[in-house]
């Protein structure tokens, strides 16, 4: 029983994720700024996984242009993790809450296993179950390790679990010569995701290159060709290369269920190098890319790998500040980077001093092994840092062996007792002291959305819905496809063709069937409807909300209208600038370069447009500034442009707000919109983190600029209008944000994120 005694402290510190957890938060976090993007992917494609759709992994359904379903596949990785997922969430039907409560826990059960595994395998090596105890807690208590212990995203969970199972496979092998466990614990690890090569490639090259160096010693007094003969037989009966050949085969057998899956869904026309799945793998690998080479780009990524294991190396209860997240780009970044440089070489140098050099260099390895080949991938994700787990297992095994050999078992002991400490520590803090708005803000926001779509599940389950884009915005936009799993979803609108229609305005109606809801409120479509899709002309006097990716937004007696042809990111659009003369519309060009001047026109709103009967302002003819003649119309801007392919094309702007009347001996803006126009530009810590739209923009942040016409607005706060904008997911690195208001006025104020804190960098008040 005292042999268990490690083992059995080990659980019960590892469980303490488990209780302290995200409390409530935890059940609304895929529409949050804490791993709301990516886990709310991996349910969806989760969710939707049916013997219906022939195991497809595919992120949602959607109708097409020609009245056809089509699938956002996402055949990248082994079907089994999703299966897992799915089973997970299967007994809680549309409980929302629940399902995802359920993939949690399982991830958290395969976090605990990992960790068993890790520690059985580091007792064998060491020999001392102690040592194994305090290593596993410590290489555990990172912040990477418990930040993302509950991501539900095979890259990390599950993964790593199939990893660890497979390493400890291999120590039995090496000891007990037990080779059809082995070969079983690999293929569970393919299975569960790819991460299991870079193990397996390591362990097969070290095994092969010992057993063609003891091939060779062993025949070196034989004649040449019997000499050769010797060293293919030893090849030939080698037990990593049929290791190799099963996992090669497995693998190539996984993609073609994949690959296969998604060319049929396709309409088998597609070659295969343009599958979306092959074209992903091919970009993430660099091989798609020519700016994923040269020194200088070797030289940061493989810095940025350094800081990650340095961080690895640190136990959160001393890094509680969250440094390990952006330690990437801030002042951290050289401790980091020093602290794995310096890690990374005491385990090269431990090789020398421990019998098991195959095996800890096979772990020591595997992040590596997968980082650099699929450099683009892993520079971009944080949380694939875990997969440098069997560095800081090592350094912290061989500081422990010392200890224990200059200290004896007793001090092994007493830092077994420290170890738990650190890691229940770490685990608290993580969950419990970091301020709740960088895990989940606004918890009642999303408390409500995810019941709302509880109730609307009940109604229209497998229906044909119109997700309206006021809906699915920011990071919502795949919890959105979770929440509606297995339904039809139409982004573009088109009476009759949906069944229901889901959207942020609340309408007193018949056809309203949720008048319970907070967030999210469900119409029936399938009579007459009050709805309305303007496909060819506005109606003189709608007014236009906003311009989303699969829709435009009018407002039309007291009622929203969505444009069925969809307004794509806008290559013109209209901001204020003020002049010395007053307030202009001043036209931008957001893709490709102009060729021509541009012109200026002027309707009523029912699809009329004519050219302004004069010049824009003089020397300047992308900045109008409306006239007395104007008031009433709408005004808009247009021009010819090259886009990115070379092609010419003609921009055309979003159109501005009937011109209102002059104030008298008040030359300012007239057209301007009648509720406050704010700014909210989102600077991202990683470039790579920022859409390809706001990349093709080149402006380096995000844009969430809104008006209070938006209806995004909470009218209950206090007495004042308090306007919800949803963040996107990625880190974040600092915000700028201000307000045009109605008499000219501008302030403006950027903050950057200093750990905890929201430091103001600069703030300009012209008044206002």
């Amino acid at each position: 029983m005292r042999s268990l005694l490690p083992l059995a402290l080990l659980l019960a510190a590892m469980s303490s994720v488990f209780a302290f957890g995200h409390g409530d938060r935890g059940a609304f976090y895929l529409i949050t700024a804490h791993q709301g993007g990516t886990s709310s992917a991996y349910m969806a494609r989760a969710s939707n996984l049916s013997p219906k759709h022939n195991f497809l992994i595919h992120t949602d359904r959607r109708l097409g242009e020609d009245g056809a379903v089509e699938y956002t596949a996402y055949n990248r990785f082994p079907i089994v993790g999703y299966a897992l997922m799915k089973l997970a969430a299967l007994p809680f039907a549309d409980n929302l809450s629940a399902q995802i409560y359920a993939a949690k826990t399982l991830m958290l059960t395969l976090f605990v296993g990992t960790a068993a595994l890790a520690y059985l395998a580091v007792s064998r090596l060491s020999g001392n179950r102690w040592v194994a105890l305090s290593a596993t807690l410590l290489a555990f208590s990172s912040g990477y390790s418990l930040y993302y212990n509950d991501l539900l995203a095979s890259e990390v969970g599950m993964d790593l679990f199939g990893v660890m199972l497979a390493f400890h496979g291999m120590v039995v092998f090496a000891q007990e010569g037990r080779f059809r466990l082995l070969l079983v614990k690999a293929c569970v690890a393919v299975c569960l995701g790819w991460h299991a090569y870079a193990l397996l490639l390591p362990f097969i090259a070290i095994g092969l290159a010992g057993e063609l160096v003891g091939a060779l010693r062993a025949s070196s007094s034989l004649p040449a060709l019997a000499r050769a003969g010797r060293v293919s037989g030893a090849l030939v009966r080698s037990r990593h290369i049929a290791l190799g050949a099963a996992a090669l085969a497995l693998g190539l057998a996984l993609l073609a269920f994949n690959f296969g899956n998604e060319y049929l869904t396709l309409g088998g026309e597609t070659p295969f190098s343009e599958l979306p799945s092959v074209a992903s793998a091919l970009e993430r690998a660099g091989i798609a890319r020519n700016d994923a080479g040269g020194l200088d780009y070797w030289g940061r990524l493989l810095g940025i790998q350094f800081v990650r294991i340095g961080a690895m190396l640190t136990p959160f209860a001393l890094d509680w500040d969250f440094g390990f997240l952006f330690s990437e780009r801030d002042s951290l970044s050289k401790s980091y980077l020093l602290l794995g440089l310096a890690g990374t070489a005491a385990c090269a140098a431990g090789l020398f001093y421990t019998r098991h050099k195959a095996l800890w260099a096979t772990l020591a390895l595997a992040g590596f092994c997968w980082a650099l080949p699929m450099r683009l991938s892993t520079e971009a994700h944080r949380f694939e840092a875990a997969h440098y787990l069997g560095i800081p297992l090592f350094a912290f095994t061989l500081i422990l062996i010392w200890v224990a050999g200059r200290r004896g078992e007793r001090a092994v002991r007493g830092l077994s007792a420290a170890a738990m400490a650190v890691f229940v520590v770490s685990a608290f803090m993580m969950t419990q002291l970091i301020p709740a708005s960088r895990l989940v803000t606004e918890d009642e926001f999303r408390a409500a959305r995810t019941s709302d779509f509880e109730a609307i599940r009940k109604i229209a389950k497998g229906a044909k819905i119109f997700v309206a884009p006021e809906v699915y915005r920011g990071s919502a936009a795949y919890a959105t496809h979770f929440y509606l799993h297995g339904s039809v979803i139409i982004w573009k609108y088109n009476r009759g063709k949906a069944d229901f229609i889901v959207s942020r305005v609340r309408e007193d109606a018949a056809e309203l069937l949720t008048p319970d809801n907070q967030m999210a409120f469900l119409y029936d479509n399938r009579g007459a409807g009050v709805w309305t899709g303007l496909v060819d002309s506005l109606v003189d006097g709608a007014e236009p909300i906003y311009r989303a990716e699969h829709a435009d937004v009018y407002e039309y007696g007291g009622r929203m209208h969505y444009i069925g042809a969809p307004g794509t990111f806008e290559a013109a659009s209209l901001s204020d600038e003020f002049t010395g003369d007053g307030w202009g519309i001043a036209a931008k060009l957001n893709i490709g370069r102009r060729t021509g001047d541009w012109r200026w026109e002027r309707g009523k709103g029912d699809g009329n447009w004519s050219a302004v009967p004069r010049q824009a302002q003089p020397g300047s003819n992308r900045l109008y500034i409306p006239a007395a003649d104007d008031v009433g119309y709408r005004l808009r801007a247009r021009a010819k442009y090259i886009d990115n392919s070379g092609v010419q094309s003609e921009a055309i702007s979003w159109p501005t707000k009937p011109v209102r009347e002059l104030a008298a001996g008040n030359p300012r803006l007239a057209a301007r919109e009648p509720t406050p126009k704010f700014f909210l530009h989102v600077i991202p810590v990683d470039q790579n983190d920022l859409p390809d739209v706001a990349k093709s923009a080149g402006a380096g942040f995000e844009n969430f600029d809104f008006h209070f016409g938006d209806r995004l607005f909470d009218p209950g706060r206090d007495s004042r209008q308090t306007v919800m904008v949803e963040l996107p997911s990625y880190p974040i690195a600092a915000i700028k944000t201000g307000q045009f208001t109605g008499d000219g006025k501008l302030w403006e104020v950027k903050a950057r994120l200093d750990g905890d804190d929201w430091i103001v960098e600069s703030r300009s008040d012209d008044g206002g």
